[in-house]
């Protein structure tokens, strides 16, 4: 239940913090409003299956609206129709323009982007993130799982191919994406996925400049080829350029290592 005490103070039975697929999910299933601490960053490959919601009717929906033809959609545009839905509802607070929160006992303080501060009182409170959040004593796993790390790379040089995917098992690079959104072959872009621990992202061996020697070696066996240049007369096959690739950053996601616990009326990284 909501209600607005005054311009800048809020009351909420209940009240879930986070911008992951899995809190905005938990918001749209439970009818609870949502405050996005941060927008989470969801890699573009990745994606959910329909068969995991609760209700049937809802997945049924979400593929009609998307047309799909099999039960996966793209997890960050599931994370943002959730969003979608709960803005029509009125339970998205401020959207995505929270800088800040402090939390206490019963109550939270949001500070926006224009620097306004607003309050919200709460019963009960369901935590999915740390990230831009005060005053909580926050619990992880003993073991963090490793973080994915993606490179990225302009695909300078290279034939025409519709693979969308390279996978490998016998280096640090697990696996290789290609954008699709790209209309033209020569602008399109790859991200190359490892899993590292936080040592293992400061090692130097995991830098830049030896990771492309691995994703040469799996563009190669994965069947992308150079450019054409010329044919050999004799055999009629084609000449090929080598494959180029141009380093264009490194983006880190971070793995979500919150303990499933309760204290009072929080209620970290729930489940159900």
């Amino acid at each position: 239940m909501r209600q607005q005490l005054n311009k800048h103070v809020y009351e909420f039975d209940n009240l879930v913090v986070g911008s992951s697929l899995k809190a905005s999910r938990y918001s749209y299933e439970h009818a609870y409003p949502i405050l996005n601490n941060r927008l989470e960053y969801i890699p573009f490959f990745d994606s959910t299956d329909l068969e995991s919601l609760k209700d049937e009717s809802l997945s049924g929906q979400i593929a009609a609206d998307f047309q799909l033809e099999d039960s996966y959609i793209p997890a960050r545009t599931l994370r943002n129709y959730f969003l979608s839905l709960l803005s029509l509802e009125g339970l998205n607070m401020f959207s995505d323009k929270v800088n800040a929160v402090r939390v206490s006992d019963e109550d939270l303080k949001v500070v926006t982007e224009n620097s306004r501060v607003y309050k919200i009182r709460y019963n009960n409170l369901f935590l999915f993130d740390d990230k831009n959040i005060e005053g909580v004593q926050f619990a992880y796993q003993t073991e963090r799982a490793p973080h994915r790390v993606l490179d990225w790379y302009h695909l300078q040089s290279a034939s025409k191919s519709d693979i969308e995917k390279i996978t490998s098992q016998d280096g640090t690079i697990g696996e290789i994406y290609f954008t699709t959104s790209d209309k033209h072959w020569k602008s399109r872009r790859l991200v190359a996925v490892s899993h590292l621990t936080e040592s293992e992202i400061n090692d130097s061996s995991n830098l830049e400049i030896y990771t492309r020697y691995e994703i040469l070696n799996m563009l190669e066996k994965g069947g992308i080829k150079g450019r054409k240049n010329g044919t050999n007369p004799e055999t009629g096959e084609h000449y090929r350029l080598s494959v180029k690739i141009e380093f264009e950053g490194r983006e880190i996601v971070e793995s979500n290592s919150l303990l499933s616990r309760t204290v009072g009326n929080m209620r970290f990284n729930p489940d159900e």
